[in-house]
């Protein structure tokens, strides 16, 4: 039975068969077996053997009647070589490097210069999958390669005897034959050089921490390729002086009396692969920090005779080829541990005792102008030149640009707190940044340490690697930039260094503020004394909580028109009666101190007298400006130095009144066109007159002034009796006992959407005419819908010269009008 289902089973499979070649009649095709891939070598500076037939060894006993010259075989070639695949696609290359073994003769494919190999030499690469293989991935899919050939032996050639081999993969899993070439490679010696990330520290005083830097200075190689060393030997040695005397800088070896001890010589092969020509020595090392195993950088001794231990660091390269320098670079230096980094100060005032070198003096090296306030109440309109400063736009369009803080006239920082104000903060270490005198020019500079028994700063060549920071004693409102840590009970947040050094300061409450900075060097070294900023945000003062006048002379002295006593008189009288009325007087002391304080706090060419928390809490700031001689846009005239204050002092609901005489209108070079924005007039708004060298009739335009609006006119006072000049000085309305009846000095406003409150009548001369019945004085409140600005009053006209109690009439008005 078994036989019979046998024989039936395989006839069927023969009907099958015929079934099948029958259908297929007439089919063109038949199932090919997958050609492998070619590859052929291209560009190379290698040997090709001259006799096929040639055997490796036998060209490898040959080979030392060939020198280098012949075939010009470095130890670094590019590779390239073109492959195809007759019915299919090259999807992948693999090569390696050979070097040949002459006392067993054979191949050794076990090394291939900077990369890895697997256990037949082949280069692998890190596939897609995070395997290693023999196969170049995607993005290494290119017909060359890159290779240092072994080049150890530089009087043997024989020695360098290696070849070259390459093969390829096709899309359906084809190998190509192995292509290969030839090779002798040969490098000179390469040379050494060892410096620090701060230069040259050759018998200097240095910290507990150095970054060292080797280099090759020369090679002979071409290309330059022997200055990229392959990795470096070093050790340290150490050595006693002949000299007692611990001076800031040695002479050289005349001061070496021996060596004393020297560790073992040590290797960056093993460090990664880009940073084998950096090495950072320590005192001591964090837990897990020493995974090379690298020794330690010991505080430098005196012995009992008062000489010095000091420190002498070797180098030497050793290049791709493998070549090591036959001779060595050489370092020496004092370790000391006394060393610390100093921190910036915030400003830098000339003669503070920090050299021109470390930015002493030079204003764009102070960091305190560079540090910006941004907030619903604190801010600028424009951006400011050759600087990124925060901004942010409102939901109106208008872009609000960060401001600085401004001195009050209490010397304190100062600005106005909002709900969402942020202080961008900044800070820096001393010599962070140098400045070269000569040449004018910034640069990188180092780490400094003051010693006061020297009076100098000192570098000391360790570079600084973390900056503390702290607010309010916390860390509570600092951005998570840093790790916080605990010194001396104490909250720190520890900052790696970065060339730009600055966070930003939110969610900080109204008050007074400590920010503090101290710079930590790669020894774990601290600052001693941090670096604090203190600084004071005010809460703004609502415009139903404002009260009272603040006074403002910024009237220029002068002994005719403009008498010092005359002036102050008056206006105290003026005001004498009201409460909470404050003066300030810009041509006082005290006032130009700040004046020069913001100046280098804000590096503006308009700087303030006082800041904006100064006058937040009065309703009125009354600003007189009253020598006729002096136009608004003269050096002796300050209105224009407090655009910004002002207009943020304006738009919090305070009111501004200003009594001045010519050429008002905005100045040029004024950031803020306050006058035309917030006074409601025009920007071509003046008409000059001045008196001539002697005051008379012709040259005095104004007779009378007329009151509109609710205000009552004025008339000029004659001789002022009550409060003129003690000599008796008359003023110049009455020159030389001749009545003039007019004065000079008036603006003759053009008003935009300004109301007038004073008409002008000129002296009834003819040139005058055109100006006759103009307003000289106006009100303006703005109506931006953001804000509930207060009043702003301009009088082209010196009120000053005015009938003392007429004037008076004219406060009340004004007093009026703002609800006092």
């Amino acid at each position: 039975m078994k036989k019979i289902r046998y024989s039936s089973i395989v006839g069927l499979l023969i009907i099958f068969a015929l079934a099948i070649t029958i259908m297929s009649c007439g089919r063109r095709g038949t199932i090919k077996t997958n050609i492998p891939p070619v590859i052929t070598i291209t560009n190379y500076c290698g040997i090709t053997k001259p006799d096929t037939t040639m055997t490796d060894s036998t060209l490898a006993d040959s080979i030392g009647l060939i020198v280098p010259s012949t075939f010009d075989s470095l130890f670094y070639q590019e590779i390239y070589w073109d492959a195809y695949d007759p019915d299919g696609v090259i999807i992948s290359y693999a090569y390696r490097i050979g070097t040949w073994d002459s006392t067993n003769c054979t191949w050794q494919y076990d090394k291939s210069y900077g990369t890895q190999v697997d256990d037949e030499g082949w280069v692998i690469h890190r596939q897609s999958n995070g395997d290693w293989g023999r196969w170049t991935p995607e993005n290494k899919r290119f017909p060359v390669a890159r290779v240092y050939f072994p080049a150890t032996d530089t009087t043997d050639y024989k020695k360098n005897f290696g070849k070259f081999e390459v093969m390829c993969i096709d899309n359906s899993g084809a190998i190509s034959d192995i292509a290969k070439k030839y090779f002798i490679s040969w490098s000179a010696p390469p040379t050494t050089s060892v410096s620090t990330s701060q230069g040259i520290i050759s018998y200097k005083r240095v910290g507990e921490a150095i970054k060292f830097e080797f280099t090759v200075p020369s090679d002979p190689d071409p290309f330059g390729l022997g200055q990229e060393a392959a990795y470096y030997k070093y050790r340290l040695v150490y050595l006693k002086t002949t000299t007692t005397a611990d001076t800031l800088d040695f002479s050289g070896d005349d001061i070496v009396d021996g060596i004393i001890d020297s560790t073992a010589w040590h290797t960056t092969e093993n460090f990664p692969e880009n940073f084998r020509d950096v090495l950072l020595l320590k005192s001591h090392y964090n837990v897990g920090e020493n995974i090379y195993n690298k020794p330690e950088l010991r505080t430098n001794h005196t012995y009992s005779d008062g000489s010095f231990e000091i420190t002498r660091i070797q180098a030497k390269a050793v290049d791709k080829a493998g070549i090591v320098d036959a001779d060595h670079a050489d370092m020496s230096f004092f370790v000391r541990g006394y060393f610390y980094p100093e921190t910036m100060p915030y400003l830098i005032q000339e003669h503070s005792g920090i050299p021109d070198s470390l930015g002493g003096g030079k204003a764009i090296m102070n960091i305190l102008p560079h540090i910006y306030i941004l907030g619903s109440n604190y801010y600028v309109t424009y951006p400011r030149i050759n600087e990124v400063i925060p901004s942010k736009v409102l939901s109106s369009g208008v872009r609000h640009y960060g401001n600085q803080f401004c001195v009050d006239v209490d010397s304190s920082l100062t600005a106005i707190w909002s709900n969402d104000i942020a202080v961008h903060i900044r800070w820096e270490y001393l010599g962070q940044y140098g400045f070269d005198v000569d040449r004018q020019k910034y640069f990188s500079g180092g780490t400094f340490y003051y010693e006061a028994d020297r009076d100098k700063y000192v570098k000391y060549y360790c570079d600084v690697e973390y900056i503390d920071i702290q607010v309010d004693g916390d860390v509570n409102g600092l951005p998570p930039i840093g790790e916080v840590i605990t010194d001396n009970g104490y909250s720190w947040m520890r900052v790696p260094i970065e060339s730009d050094q600055s966070c930003k300061l939110m969610g900080i409450g109204p008050g007074e503020h400590s920010f503090k900075v101290r710079a930590v060097d790669l020894a774990g070294s601290v600052g001693t004394t941090a670096v604090e900023l203190a600084f004071n945000l005010l809460e703004p003062t609502p415009r139903e909580s404002k009260e009272g006048i603040l006074v403002i002379d910024d009237t220029y002295r002068n002994m005719i028109y403009a008498p010092d006593d005359s002036v102050t008189n008056y206006y105290n009288n003026l005001f004498g009666n009201y409460d909470n009325t404050g003066h300030f007087d810009l041509y006082s002391d005290s006032l130009s101190i700040i004046k020069n304080l913001n100046t280098m706090v804000r590096q503006a060419s308009l700087p303030p007298y006082f800041s904006q928390t100064d006058i937040e809490k009065y309703k009125l700031v009354f600003w007189h400006s009253n020598n006729p001689q002096k136009d608004f846009n003269s050096l002796q005239t300050h209105l224009k130095n407090h655009y910004d204050i002002l207009m943020r002092y304006v738009e919090n609901g305070g009111n501004v009144c200003f009594t001045g005489t010519s050429n008002i209108r905005d100045a040029s070079g004024s950031n803020v066109p306050f006058l035309t924005e917030y006074g409601g007039l025009l920007a071509d708004t003046v008409s000059v007159f001045t008196w001539g060298t002697v005051p008379d009739s012709s040259n005095s335009p104004l007779k009378e002034s007329i009151g509109l609006d609710g205000f009552a006119g004025i008339n000029l006072d004659t001789f002022n009796t009550v409060f003129s000049f003690p000599n008796g000085n008359s003023f110049p309305e009455y020159w030389m006992a001749q009545p003039l009846g007019s004065i000079a000095g008036v603006t003759f406003l053009k008003l935009d959407n300004a109301d007038p409150v004073f008409k002008g009548i000129t002296n009834g001369l003819p040139e005058f005419d055109s100006y006759n019945d103009t307003a000289i004085a106006s009100k303006f409140t703005l109506n931006d819908f953001t804000h509930d600005c207060g009043s702003v009053y301009i009088f082209g006209m010196p009120l000053f010269y005015f009938d003392f109690e007429q004037t008076h009439a004219v406060i009340e008005q004004i007093r009026t009008e703002l609800g006092f």
